[in-house]
């Protein structure tokens, strides 16, 4: 599949940057209320919402995980370097109830990769003004 416009890219070290990434940040985001809500609501309907709410932020995932998987020309490099992706889809299937529920927390490991991103573009911003040069 062709790279339109730059918005696919996959690095030298198998990682493919998308632009579901602000997607599925919002998906990690939405997962603390809904932890909430399947640990503290008694009726069963928010139980219920909980469950289609988790069933969501999982297929918003797995869709990440396929269309990276579907765009990058060097499919091996992509999953050794989406391993955590590939592990969230795999351990946290809503299918698997509360027995793996405890695995969902790793979905938040994403939030320290988007923390990690966004330290360094800050910090390539100060080092370039330092410089002046433009970021």
């Amino acid at each position: 599949m062709a790279n339109r416009a730059g918005m696919w890219k996959q690095d030298e070290s198998g990682r493919v940057h998308t632009p579901l990434e602000p997607v599925v940040l919002g998906a990690t985001l939405a997962l603390i209320p809904v932890l909430i809500i399947e640990a503290d609501a008694t009726s069963h309907a928010w139980q219920e919402v909980a469950t289609v709410a988790n069933w969501i932020i999982w297929a918003i995932f797995l869709a990440e995980l396929a269309t990276v998987l579907v765009i990058a020309p060097r499919k091996r490099a992509a999953l050794r370097a989406h391993w955590l992706d590939v592990a969230i889809v795999v351990l946290t299937i809503p299918l698997l109830g509360k027995v793996f529920a405890w695995f969902r927390l790793a979905r938040f490991f994403r939030l320290l990769r988007f923390g990690v991103i966004v330290s360094r573009k800050l910090l390539r911003a100060v080092v370039a003004r330092l410089l002046g040069r433009k970021p």
